[in-house]
């Protein structure tokens, strides 16, 4: 994993590999620290961070250990900007039909759960395929769970 800081905002590329996920974690832990995010945000923004690279990392890589994932996190007055690339199969995970939350869960369907949370808990979603990568933007807003 390869890792920058700018003062304003945190870049991390990263190979498609568990072991980058607990990197890619404990680097966005000392950027919220960095930036004094309450507990609610911070835990926000990793759940959202956390299940959009592991989405990445289970689905869009082909072949899997040829895959990368590129994360600039932006602390902003309003919350925290994401942008996620990578270069996997064309995917847009806000778009697709919401889960079934009404049906016994032995009638369900397995998946599309982590995502409902992931546009639960984010604004301003943007989805684009160009050049054969895809760039997701989006906003965790601190004002969704009274985050201060």
């Amino acid at each position: 994993m390869t890792a920058s800081a700018d003062g304003a905002a945190l870049r991390l590329e990263l190979r498609i590999d568990t072991h980058a996920l607990v990197d890619l974690m404990a680097q966005l832990e000392a950027y919220a620290a960095r930036h004094e995010w309450s507990a609610a945000l911070a835990h926000d923004v990793r759940l959202v961070v956390e299940e959009l690279t592991l989405n990445a990392m289970a689905h869009g890589q082909q072949p899997a250990e040829s895959g990368w994932i590129r994360w600039t996190i932006s602390a902003t007055p309003d919350g925290v900007a994401l942008q996620l690339e990578d270069g996997g199969v064309a995917f847009n995970p806000f778009t697709g039909p919401p889960p079934d939350l009404e049906s016994p869960l032995e009638d369900r369907h397995p998946g599309g759960l982590g995502l409902h949370l992931v546009q639960a808990l984010t604004t301003q979603r943007h989805c684009e395929r160009r050049d054969g990568q895809n760039r997701l933007t989006m906003t965790v807003p601190s004002r969704l769970s009274g985050h201060v």
